[in-house]
């Protein structure tokens, strides 16, 4: 039974562990599009993505993207 449980708790690890990394991967994305001066398409995304995705997700791609900005100034 122990390790079924852990089998379950790496599965769901995991799947975190993927979630945020698409996540991550999308901020570099939308920070590619800014810094080649694709501001519309860069927009579009954003948009997109607080549309479609989980209030956890969008965190994370706010945090990405502003740090992006902080760090470009």
């Amino acid at each position: 039974m122990k390790k079924l449980i852990g089998a379950i708790t790496g599965c769901i690890a995991a799947y975190y562990v993927i979630d945020a990394l698409a996540v991550v991967s999308m901020a570099c994305v939308w920070s590619d599009l800014v810094q080649m001066g694709h501001t519309q398409a860069a927009n579009e995304l954003n948009d997109t993505f607080h549309k479609k995705y989980c209030k956890r997700d969008q965190k994370v791609f706010d945090f990405f993207t502003d740090k992006y900005l902080e760090n470009k100034h």
